[in-house]
């Protein structure tokens, strides 16, 4: 299974459900604790890396969607 096939498992928007909004949250947790994007993904895909900058607009805009 890809890395993009099992994050759509746990968090598909297109599948709007009060889980999806669970793991939203936990999403945002993901990325202010720096587990996302995974290493092992940036290694292979350098475009995948986010700035600061980027990192706190990803942030916000997971709170501001899902709540914190």
């Amino acid at each position: 299974m890809s890395d993009v096939q099992e994050g759509r498992e746990h968090l598909n928007v297109s599948q709007w459900s009060k889980a999806y909004v669970k793991n939203g949250k936990k999403a945002a947790h993901e990325v202010i604790e720096g587990n996302m994007p995974p290493l092992i993904y940036t290694i292979n895909h350098s475009e995948a890396k986010l700035s600061k900058k980027e990192k706190d607009q990803l942030i916000i805009g997971l709170q501001k969607t899902f709540g914190h």
